[in-house]
């Protein structure tokens, strides 16, 4: 029987042993296995780190490329107005040739219904080669 008490108070002092460790060392436990959750997370984070920092890299590419293609399109703007300022200047001295041109051509059909087409007529007016218009000539 003293095997048997030595074998039982070895197993009983272990199980005591055990539970005053488990109470003892439960808060150490849960720290040792949140330890592996919070480097789980870390590295996680750092990854997600390492994305936005990615993104934002290529946020600022894109910014950049935006600014100058804005300033180019202002550009273009400008020289678009200039274009449409030429193009209106150039139409206004169009449409004041062509009111000269009008009147021009109206004088002359005026002046050939009245000429005298006979060559030795003394009542011609204005006497042959003599004809001029009224207004100063269009100077350019």
């Amino acid at each position: 029987m003293e095997w048997y008490s030595i074998l039982s108070g070895l197993i009983g002092g272990v199980s005591i042993w055990e539970g005053i460790k488990f109470i003892i060392f439960r808060k150490h436990a849960r720290a040792k296995e949140s330890a592996g959750v919070m480097d789980a997370t870390a590295g996680t984070l750092k990854s997600y780190g390492q994305i936005i920092d990615k993104q934002a890299e290529r946020i600022n590419k894109l910014t950049e490329t935006t600014l100058d293609l804005s300033s180019e399109i202002l550009k273009l703007k400008g020289t678009q107005e200039q274009a449409k300022y030429v193009i209106s200047e150039n139409e206004r001295k169009i449409k004041g040739m062509q009111a000269l041109f009008s009147i021009e051509v109206g004088k002359k059909k005026a002046a050939e219904r009245l000429i005298c087409f006979v060559e030795n007529c003394t009542v011609r007016k204005p006497k042959l080669g003599t004809y001029k218009t009224e207004t100063k000539e269009y100077e350019h």
